[in-house]
């Protein structure tokens, strides 16, 4: 895998309680602990609005996904409804800093409201 600017895209609604929330998590950090390195990386988590952990991308170092990992092992769906429609949008309008490709990666039930 070649490095790039990777954005995880998380459904913290209601309807992801229970099952469809743990699995999503320990798949995000899958994801998180295989990013190339030279890598840049952003976790979105979304409901009836929208958290990010870092407010721009971060360097995919180990003291960046310790934090991460540290915020999404608490992320409960708790959000209310799903409008995904926000974080997707923040993050293409994002002017990106570097020549990295952008990446992004969506982790939901499939319950989409917009």
């Amino acid at each position: 895998m070649v490095a790039g600017e990777f954005y995880f895209v998380l459904d913290r609604s209601g309807s992801m309680d229970g099952t469809p929330i743990k699995v999503a998590v320990e798949a995000l950090k899958l994801f998180l602990k295989s990013l190339p390195i030279g890598s840049k990386f952003n976790v979105y988590s979304f409901g009836s609005e929208f958290k990010t952990i870092f407010s721009n991308s971060a360097d995919y170092t180990e003291k960046n996904i310790t934090k991460a990992l540290e915020k999404i092992k608490n992320f409960t769906a708790d959000y209310g409804g799903t409008e995904i429609f926000k974080p997707l949008e923040s993050i293409f309008k994002s002017k990106s800093k570097t020549s990295l490709k952008k990446h992004v990666y969506l982790l939901t039930d499939g319950s989409i409201d917009n």
